[in-house]
Protein backbone atom coordinates (compact mmCIF):
# COMPACT_ATOMS: atom_id res chain seq x y z
CA UNK A 1 0.00 0.00 0.00
CA UNK A 2 2.73 2.61 0.66
CA UNK A 3 4.03 2.32 -2.90
CA UNK A 4 0.53 3.01 -4.22
CA UNK A 5 0.20 6.08 -1.97
CA UNK A 6 3.57 7.46 -3.05
CA UNK A 7 2.66 6.98 -6.69
CA UNK A 8 -0.75 8.60 -6.12
CA UNK A 9 0.99 11.54 -4.45
CA UNK A 10 3.28 12.04 -7.45
CA UNK A 11 0.57 11.79 -10.11
CA UNK A 12 -2.39 13.69 -8.67
CA UNK A 13 -0.89 16.23 -6.30
CA UNK A 14 -0.71 17.00 -2.62
CA UNK A 15 -4.34 17.98 -2.01
CA UNK A 16 -5.75 14.83 -3.58
CA UNK A 17 -3.28 12.70 -1.65
CA UNK A 18 -4.21 14.40 1.65
CA UNK A 19 -7.92 13.86 0.96
CA UNK A 20 -7.41 10.20 0.06
CA UNK A 21 -5.49 9.55 3.26
CA UNK A 22 -8.09 11.49 5.29
CA UNK A 23 -10.92 9.38 3.88
CA UNK A 24 -8.97 6.22 4.66
CA UNK A 25 -8.39 7.32 8.28
CA UNK A 26 -12.03 8.43 8.55
CA UNK A 27 -13.29 5.04 7.36
CA UNK A 28 -11.09 3.02 9.70
CA UNK A 29 -11.94 5.25 12.67
CA UNK A 30 -15.66 5.02 11.91
CA UNK A 31 -15.46 1.25 11.72
CA UNK A 32 -13.60 0.94 15.03
CA UNK A 33 -15.87 3.39 16.84
CA UNK A 34 -19.01 1.71 15.51
CA UNK A 35 -17.80 -1.71 16.62
CA UNK A 36 -16.94 -0.31 20.05
CA UNK A 37 -20.37 1.28 20.47
CA UNK A 38 -22.08 -1.96 19.41
CA UNK A 39 -20.02 -3.92 21.95
CA UNK A 40 -20.81 -1.45 24.74
CA UNK A 41 -24.50 -1.50 23.80
CA UNK A 42 -24.63 -5.30 23.89
CA UNK A 43 -22.88 -5.32 27.26
CA UNK A 44 -25.38 -2.85 28.69
CA UNK A 45 -28.34 -4.80 27.30
CA UNK A 46 -27.14 -7.96 29.02
CA UNK A 47 -26.15 -6.39 32.34
CA UNK A 48 -28.96 -3.81 32.61
CA UNK A 49 -31.90 -5.06 30.51
CA UNK A 50 -34.57 -2.73 31.93
CA UNK A 51 -32.60 0.52 31.90
CA UNK A 52 -33.56 2.88 29.05
CA UNK A 53 -30.85 3.55 26.46
CA UNK A 54 -30.07 6.42 24.09
CA UNK A 55 -31.82 6.38 20.75
CA UNK A 56 -30.13 5.03 17.66
CA UNK A 57 -29.97 8.49 16.10
CA UNK A 58 -28.19 9.98 19.13
CA UNK A 59 -25.61 7.19 19.09
CA UNK A 60 -25.04 7.59 15.35
CA UNK A 61 -24.53 11.35 15.60
CA UNK A 62 -22.20 10.89 18.58
CA UNK A 63 -20.12 8.34 16.67
CA UNK A 64 -19.70 10.60 13.64
CA UNK A 65 -18.85 13.67 15.75
CA UNK A 66 -16.09 11.70 17.46
CA UNK A 67 -14.90 10.19 14.18
CA UNK A 68 -14.68 13.52 12.37
CA UNK A 69 -12.93 15.11 15.36
CA UNK A 70 -10.33 12.35 15.59
CA UNK A 71 -9.77 12.15 11.84
CA UNK A 72 -9.50 15.88 11.26
CA UNK A 73 -5.96 15.80 12.65
CA UNK A 74 -4.99 13.90 9.50
CA UNK A 75 -5.97 16.86 7.32
CA UNK A 76 -3.40 19.08 9.03
CA UNK A 77 -0.71 16.41 9.15
CA UNK A 78 -1.39 15.06 5.67
CA UNK A 79 -0.87 18.44 4.02
CA UNK A 80 2.65 18.95 5.34
CA UNK A 81 5.19 18.68 2.55
CA UNK A 82 8.36 17.91 4.45
CA UNK A 83 9.36 15.56 7.18
CA UNK A 84 12.46 16.16 9.24
CA UNK A 85 14.27 13.04 10.36
CA UNK A 86 17.01 13.42 12.92
CA UNK A 87 19.46 10.64 13.40
CA UNK A 88 21.09 10.05 16.73
CA UNK A 89 24.85 10.50 16.88
CA UNK A 90 26.68 7.24 17.22
CA UNK A 91 29.21 7.08 20.03
CA UNK A 92 31.65 4.24 20.04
Amino acid sequence: MPAVCIRLHCITGTLHYACAVYIQVLSVTASVCTSTVIAIDRYLVVTQPLKPRASRRVRLVAIWVVVVALSSVQLAVGRSNSVEVRSRPTHV
